[in-house]
């Protein structure tokens, strides 16, 4: 079994961690600091109150034993001391389970055991150490083999003799690795701007293992037999074996190639802090182990937050640029809680050989917490000594937070920044927008225009800001404006299916490609089925659409009370089941055009809200292919998990037929040679009786 210790060196420097080997001692000199874990009582201290054949749990305070005896089981005195006696053969005691890896358990026998009381370890459900005999006021050490020392075994003592077993102590030790000294990386890392040769040692005897992709050593990894070249940035890692596979600690040795690199998840870097206007007491840079090195001046007066005019720079130790032919900056940063990107308030300076300050350009600054590289070329300080500085300000109504990670001056190319600015006769669609979020080239601080399909309408603010979803919720518009930059004065400025072109900057908020804040409508398409959801009411002429129907109970529940009628029609999908208690029926409609949208039409009522008579004229009533309109409340059945309308509504129209109709046949075409059916299929001369019937095939209704 391999060996390890477990300490991980840091940084560049080889530090050995100092460790102690664990153990758990279990005490019965002493019954006083035994409970039963079942009652809190006392243990027993006499044969005749002892645990006979139940199985018991005792602890003291922090480790507990279960055991079960076979004929009784107490702490017996020994003179000045007690024991903990059980018996006999078939009894056994379980040791607690510890997290950590048992090598050894040590056991003092109590001064009457005898050398016939015999036990079996166990390990799970395997044995070792069988038979293993008492040592009369002495103690043993069973050694746990390989194959049994797992963290969170069940170690288990089985009496196997037919004499009592008396016990003192047993001590679970855990493995006490011998300490192999970590090895030493040479150069230690650092910068360098050629290449560098690296040697790796350790103590003799060892074997030296390491890595150069970031992963963590072991003796499967690369062996060390001589120096060797790290030509660019590179994490050296090496880890030193002993005789007995024995490990050390990691050695982790960072190179970075170039004239400067800064690590500010690490620590402040050496970097300096310059208040030019920050009020006594305040802090507006500080070191963020998860962000960084980061600035705001956003803090809390009497507990109330608030912004404050500051300006404070972050400025950085020297850099020589005397060996560089093409050096670039690169930084990583980030920004949030600001109109539109960090250029509002924050600015990348350098000076050259302590001269003036001179802004960097930087083309792609961050608009989100989504870090972003900007690259600016530094070619024209070649040969010099500069010196780079974060400028931060704000002012008492707009406080951003800006964070920076890593800061690195080295070789390489200005980069080639895409402009994405579009027009308004150009959108891109959502999917256009969601790739340019993703390409890190792209400037997101440039306005663009994005066409999409409202699908969700979410969240309206005080100050008329209207938060939307476009695309089946693939692209959110966060708190935007509508058409010209108005201000929404309720839900119904946009519905979903509407088709909009929207402008303003776009990034990546938490996962979700989205507007920033204020973004604006510039073109809107209103979706023929969307509905003023302040008022539903309409009338048969108007009856909305069954997917319109669908919209008006998801999006205006918060709007206006559903328990309001409508007009709606659709095309009936099945055959019609009948209420006899009710005398109405029960079927399905489906929007016009749009066919994955229906409704469940609950228990209605027939034209001109009358009763349907019987179930044979409730089969006939209406047919598949139908369209009616119906007269309603539409509700969400959340047990059935559907649309419908409810029960008490009724059929307004069936195929354009509104009411009941007298129709002469022979008068207004004596020619004419007319069949009429009653809704039984049987022929009839005449329509004197109230009903349905069909003339020459369409349906006409009598009163």
């Amino acid at each position: 079994m391999k060996k390890f210790l477990l300490s991980i060196m840091t940084a560049v420097t080889a530090l050995t961690t100092s460790y102690a080997a664990q153990s758990v001692t279990l005490d019965f000199t002493d019954p006083t600091k035994w409970k039963n874990a079942a009652d809190g009582k006392d243990v027993p201290t006499k044969s005749s109150d002892g645990y006979k054949t139940a199985e018991t749990t005792i602890t003291d305070g922090t480790n507990s034993v279960t055991f079960q005896a076979q004929t009784n089981a107490y702490f017996a005195s020994e003179g000045d001391v007690y024991t903990f006696l059980i018996g006999k053969n078939g009894s056994f005691i379980n040791l607690p389970v510890v997290d950590f890896v048992v090598s050894a358990i040590d056991v003092e026998f109590g001064a009457d055991c005898s050398t016939s009381c015999k036990v079996d370890f166990f390990g799970g459900e395997t044995a070792f150490n069988q038979q293993v005999a008492g040592v009369k006021g002495g103690s043993a050490t069973f050694v746990v083999p390989d194959a049994l020392a797992a963290k969170g075994t069940q170690y288990t003592l089985k009496i196997q003799t037919n004499y009592n077993f008396r016990v003192s102590k047993i001590t679970l030790k855990e493995y006490e690795a011998p300490e192999v000294n970590a090895p030493v990386i040479s150069p230690a890392g650092g910068v360098f701007a050629t290449a560098q040769t690296v040697t790796i040692t350790a103590d003799a005897g060892n074997a030296i293992y390491y890595t150069l992709d970031g992963t963590d050593p072991s003796d499967a990894s690369t062996a060390y037999t001589a120096p060797f070249e790290v030509k660019e940035s590179t994490v050296v890692k090496a880890i030193a074996y002993n005789e007995e596979d024995c490990g050390s600690a990691i050695t982790i040795a960072e190179f970075y190639k170039g004239y400067a690199h800064y690590d500010f998840l690490k620590d402040q870097q050496g970097w300096t802090i310059d208040n030019k206007n920050v009020p006594t007491g305040a802090n507006v840079w500080a070191f963020d182990a998860k962000y960084g090195m980061k600035a705001t001046g956003y803090w809390k007066d009497d507990n109330v937050g608030n912004a404050h005019a500051t300006e404070s720079w972050l400025v950085s130790p020297a850099i020589s640029l005397a060996e560089a032919t093409n050096p670039v900056v690169t930084i990583a940063h980030a920004s949030k809680f600001n109109n539109a990107s960090a250029s509002d308030y924050v600015s990348v300076l350098v000076s050259a050989d302590g001269g003036e300050w001179t802004a960097l350009n930087i083309t792609n600054w961050p608009t989100s917490w989504t870090y972003v590289n900007s690259v600016v070329d530094l070619k024209s300080y070649v040969g010099k000594n500069i010196q780079l500085a974060i400028r931060y300000t704000s002012t008492d109504e707009l406080a951003g937070t800006y964070e920076t990670k890593m800061i690195e001056v080295a070789e390489g190319q200005t980069v080639e920044y895409k402009h994405i600015a579009n027009t308004q006769d150009k959108p891109y669609t959502t999917a256009e927008a969601k790739a340019l979020v993703d390409d890190p080239l792209s400037i997101l601080t440039e306005t663009v225009y994005v066409k999409g399909i409202v699908s969700k309408i979410d969240a309206l603010t005080e100050d008329g800001a209207l938060t939307y979803w476009l695309d089946n919720d693939s692209f959110e518009v966060y708190q935007g404006l509508g058409l010209e930059g108005a201000k929404f004065q309720d839900k119904n400025g946009v519905h979903k299916g509407d088709t909009v072109v929207v402008k303003g900057t776009i990034t990546l908020f938490k996962g979700t490609y989205e507007f920033a804040a204020g973004s604006e409508v510039v073109e809107l398409g209103k979706n023929k089925d969307a509905v003023d959801i302040k008022d539903p009411s309409n009338t048969a002429e108007t009856a909305y659409s069954v997917t319109a129907s669908i919209a008006i109970v998801k999006e205006g529940s918060d709007v206006w009370d559903l328990d309001k009628s409508f007009f709606v029609k659709g095309i009936v999908t099945k055959t019609p089941s009948y209420a006899s208690s009710k005398k109405a029926i029960t079927f399905g409609v489906r929007d016009v055009t749009n066919v994955a949208d229906s409704l469940q039409v609950y228990q209605v009522k027939g034209l001109e809200n009358t009763d349907i008579a019987d179930e044979e004229t409730a089969k006939k009533y209406v047919k598949e292919g139908d369209e009616v309109v119906l007269y309603g409340k539409v509700v969400y059945n959340e047990s059935k998990k559907h649309y419908e309308i409810a029960a008490g509504g009724y059929i307004y129209s069936i195929n354009g037929v509104t009411g009941i109709e007298a129709v002469k046949t022979e008068e207004n075409a004596a020619d004419a040679e007319v069949e009429i059916y009653n809704i039984l299929g049987q022929k009839v001369e005449t329509m004197d009786a109230k009903g349905i019937y069909f003339v020459n095939g369409k349906k006409v209704i009598v009163r």
